[in-house]
């Protein structure tokens, strides 16, 4: 494991992760997992992505993590045969900028931008290795998101940006029976297609049923499997495959009541490896006392 500091670059929309060195054309997505936990009124958001090089060469790499507007990143890494590489990280610039603002700043913008882009400023890492045909890399990043991004008065809606979800375009078939003649198979590090997981413990109950949304404030909502633990805590998750743009992200809303009961019983959950499966569940209770 090495460390390496980031820099920070703009990409036009959705054109990040594992991009090509010379020029900078991103490598093929075949895995998307976003993992979000929220406790109460906190959330922090895991993305995983990951890229296979079916170019036809070997090539050296650049990893680009996105940088979704009021969202902090933590940390993030890079793992590739066996070693790995951590971004130091200090400040985020969540910022979405058009060329002409990028050249004005100190932002180095990745080739291939036209003047009429709409571009996005990611956080850049050059890798050490040199990526064979057939290999993928996997790399994945930690956000946290603030309050105001996670519920208002009387609902909880979380908003996943698009910009955490690159866009998915595969090679011909052919590209791919051809490469895998000269390859050995590379064993991969997540299930193929979109994964959406989102642990959610409120403070409050719920008041209605989880829904993930593929358009805002939108009726239309799609299957996703979710479970309920208690009365304001629940387990989503969503797959799908691989989508060549995804527009405008993805929203899991729910109903809560803005109540504070003087006594709650709920259900909690131990996630710990020390305790038997019979022993993992207990009925806790809450106390809100009266001022």
């Amino acid at each position: 494991m090495s460390f390496e500091h980031i820099a920070y670059s703009t990409a036009a929309n959705n054109s990040g992760g594992v991009v090509t060195l010379d020029t900078f054309t991103p490598l093929t997505l075949i895995a998307c997992s976003v993992e979000a936990e929220v406790l109460g009124v906190s959330a922090r958001v895991n993305v995983r992505y990951e890229y296979c090089n079916y170019t036809g060469k070997d090539q050296r790499v650049i990893a680009a993590f996105p940088l979704p507007a009021f969202w902090e990143l933590i940390s993030c890494r890079v793992d590739y045969a066996g070693d790995s590489v951590v971004g130091l990280h200090c400040v985020t610039l969540p910022l979405g900028v058009d060329v002409s603002a990028a050249a004005a700043t100190s932002i180095t913008a990745m080739p291939r931008l036209t003047p009429d882009s709409v571009v996005a400023t990611v956080a850049a890492q050059r890798l050490p290795w040199v990526v064979g045909v057939g290999s993928s890399v996997l790399i994945g990043a930690t956000y946290a998101v603030p309050l105001g991004e996670l519920s208002s008065m009387d609902e909880f809606r979380m908003h996943l940006p698009r910009e955490i979800f690159p866009d998915a375009h595969q090679p011909p078939s052919s590209t791919m029976e051809y490469t895998s003649l000269f390859t050995i198979h590379w064993p991969r590090k997540l299930p193929e297609g979109l994964t959406i997981e989102v642990k959610c413990k409120m403070l409050v109950p719920l008041a209605g049923t989880v829904r993930v949304l593929t358009e805002p404030n939108s009726r239309e909502t799609v299957a996703a499997k979710v479970d309920y633990c208690g009365d304001s805590a629940f387990h989503l998750k969503y797959t799908a495959p691989l989508a060549p743009r995804v527009r405008n992200g993805y929203e899991v809303v729910c109903p809560i009541r803005r109540t504070a009961e003087p006594l709650r019983f709920f259900l909690e959950e131990d996630n710990g490896n020390d305790v038997n499966e019979e022993d993992k569940y207990a009925i806790a209770i809450a106390f809100t006392p009266f001022t």
